[in-house]
This record gives structure tokens, C-alpha cells and sequence, in this order.
């Protein structure tokens, strides 16, 4: 598992105790996923929220397969235990990839 790859984890509520299962896309570079305990995450979600910030998933830029459409939130990067992380669901292209950064970086 490394940057590009789409993973099911266990994101901890603030109580640390509960945690809710959901996919996210792991955005750390091989080099610091090697050195850290941790990745850098965005959420995936099905929900629209907030559509500005959500980039769809397109099915033919995604090499595994969601249930519904489903969107990256670039608003939100979470760092998560390695240790959290179920498996690995498939990747996204390198294009989609390059979009996604360029959202973040609209977020700065």
C-alpha cells in the first residue's frame, strides 16, 4: 500500500474507543510512508456535501470498484496509524491523482 492506493481503515471517533470503518485514499509519498507509523489520508465518501470540495471517482480511473459513485474530499487529510488500515481496495490513475493535488492545493 502506498500513494495512490484506495484503502478501507478504521477512522477513531474522538473518544478514541469507536471507530467507523470507510475507504480513503493514502496521499504520502513512498519515501515518508517508509520513515513514518502513519499515512496521510483523504476521506472517501458517497454523501455530496460539500460538492466543491469532493472529486468524483471516475470508474474508469479507479482499478478496483465502489458499490455507488463515490468522491475524494480534498478538504480534509487526516494522518492515520498504519496499524488501521483492513486492506487495500485498488488505485487510482496518476491523472486523477494530478487533479486531486491541484484541489488541495485551491484549499491553501
Amino acid at each position: 500500500m502506498n500513494q495512490l492506493s484506495v484503502v478501507l481503515a478504521r477512522f477513531p471517533f474522538t473518544n478514541q474507543i469507536d471507530y467507523k470503518i470507510r475507504p480513503a485514499l493514502i496521499v504520502s509519498n513512498p519515501k515518508f510512508n517508509k520513515i513514518h507509523s502513519f499515512f496521510w489520508l483523504c476521506p472517501i465518501t458517497s454523501t455530496i456535501n460539500l460538492r466543491e470540495f469532493e472529486l468524483e471517482i471516475p470508474e474508469n480511473e479507479f482499478s478496483g470498484k465502489f458499490k455507488t459513485k463515490s468522491y475524494i474530499r480534498s478538504d480534509s487529510i487526516t494522518g492515520l496509524e498504519k496499524e488501521l488500515i483492513i486492506k487495500e481496495l485498488g488505485k487510482i490513475s496518476s491523472n486523477l491523482f494530478e487533479k486531486l493535488k491541484k484541489e488541495i492545493i485551491k484549499n491553501m
